[in-house]
């Protein structure tokens, strides 16, 4: 029997257009995305839950739903 350390499970939070305007943070264990009417006010939000809920992943998708940026907090 060996005791192996287990990495940290990452909460992963997603940023990314709305359906029909503005931007969308879905946080884990949500059904619906809390929604913003800038980006830069989506990101902010996320940052700053995926701060205060360490360890925390963050995805950003572009417009088309294409990946654009990662941060990590650990």
């Amino acid at each position: 029997m060996s005791i192996l350390p287990t990495a940290p499970k990452f909460a992963l939070v997603l940023v990314q257009p709305g359906p029909t305007a503005g931007w969308g943070v879905l946080l884990p264990g949500a059904v619906v995305s809390e929604l913003f009417r800038e980006r830069a006010q989506a990101l902010s939000f996320a940052k700053a839950w995926a701060s205060a809920h360490r360890p925390a992943t963050m995805h950003v998708s572009g417009v088309g739903g294409n990946f654009t940026h990662e941060w990590s907090f650990r």
